[in-house]
């Protein structure tokens, strides 16, 4: 029973972190006519038009099913490190707009993601950048992020390189505002997403997890049960860690989370670790000094229901007076190892769960 666990742990709760373990050269591609890129090295990176790469099957957006109208809007491209998949809103033009990362689960693809979070509904409502890495099984068996090796949780090295140089490789590409770069992730890839906010808080302004974990919950694979299920080291042993991981960019780094409450994969301790492993980096990012300044006794909290859906309980914590929230948690009751309110008889999405993406996404976007 116990190593079935384990093994629920690496193949589902580790869920996403583009693999590398060593930082991936900057690659430019070509934009071709609105529909091809001319890939020199690596995986090739076609639009999709009915006939190109992963699930995609039409020229409507491949992930959600809905009809954009354009070939061009579900993009697949790649580093020398990595692949990824992009959806361009029809808002895209020559102005900047905003881009928010999302990283996928273990033997999940980014078609998968997208599918189930339905972020790029809220991409095309909204007028941002979809992106998702995607992890290869060629360098990592079951696609997952290596968010639980000490070796993948620092700056300019494994992982979180390679994770970075897509942005820059999509940045380079499209007009991509660099003040409005999010990080999201589910399981794993929420593990990850919170790696690379404390190790590149110079490039992403905000994180958001479902069923995330706190900044080097694990340092070895041998860790990964105990931080799974119990949870990992003290949340202000790990808050200055992260403090320490962001060197000389510190800044205050917003976090927005999701748990359920009957997650038998990442157990909802979790959540209150992930909250005060930010709220002591905030601490110290504010004035270099653990104060308490900022500190993981919520400001407000208030009891919420997705009608006909999940009860859930929603936890705030504030900035400075007039000043965006800094951290907000949403505790899902009954909810298993999913992402709330995404598509409906989908592998771990729970549609009766809060819309974590359009919570996301207007949790972001309060920040600007």
């Amino acid at each position: 029973m116990q190593h079935r666990i384990i093994s629920e742990a690496y193949a589902v709760g580790l869920t996403l972190l583009v693999a590398a373990c060593e930082p991936a050269p900057f690659r430019t591609l070509h934009f071709d006519g609105g529909s091809t890129f001319d890939a020199a090295e690596g995986d090739a990176s076609t639009a999709v038009d009915g006939a190109a790469a992963g699930d995609a099957s039409t020229g409507a957006d491949a992930a959600t099913g809905n009809d954009t109208g354009a070939p061009d809007r579900w993009i697949a491209g790649a580093t020398a490190a990595l692949g990824y998949k992009l959806y361009v809103p029809s808002a895209a033009g020559s102005d900047p707009l905003p881009l928010v990362v999302v990283l996928h689960g273990c033997a999940q693809s980014a078609d998968a993601l997208a599918q189930l979070t339905l972020m790029n509904d809220v991409a095309e409502q909204q007028g941002f950048y979809a992106l998702y890495p995607e992890q290869s099984a060629a360098r990592e068996s079951e696609r997952c992020w290596r968010w639980y090796d000490a070796a993948h949780q620092h700056r300019d090295t494994g992982e979180p390189a390679d994770l970075v140089a897509v942005v820059a490789n999509v940045s380079s590409r499209y007009p991509v505002d660099p003040t409005r770069i999010y990080v999201a992730g589910l399981s794993a890839g929420g593990a990850m997403a919170v790696i690379l906010a404390a190790t590149y808080p110079d490039v992403f302004s905000a994180v958001g997890t479902a069923a995330g974990l706190e900044y080097g919950a694990a340092a070895a694979y041998g860790g990964i049960w105990q931080a799974c299920l119990y949870g990992g080291p003290s949340p202000n042993t790990q808050g200055i860690a992260a403090y320490n991981a962001m060197g000389d960019q510190a800044r205050p780094l917003r976090l927005i989370a999701f748990h359920g409450s009957a997650d038998d994969v990442v157990y909802p301790v979790a959540l209150d670790q992930l909250v005060a492993q930010w709220a002591q980096t905030n601490d110290l990012v504010d004035d270099a000094t653990d104060n308490d300044s900022v500190d993981a006794v919520a400001d407000a909290e208030q009891a919420g229901n997705v009608p006909g859906g999940l009860d859930y309980r929603h936890r705030q914590f504030a900035a400075a007076a007039g000043q965006p929230n800094l951290i907000e948690s949403y505790l899902v009751d009954g909810m298993g190892h999913a992402w709330p309110g995404g598509a409906a008889g989908v592998d771990f999405s729970d549609p009766r769960g809060p819309a974590a993406s359009a919570l996301m996404w207007q949790f972001f976007s309060a920040g600007h």
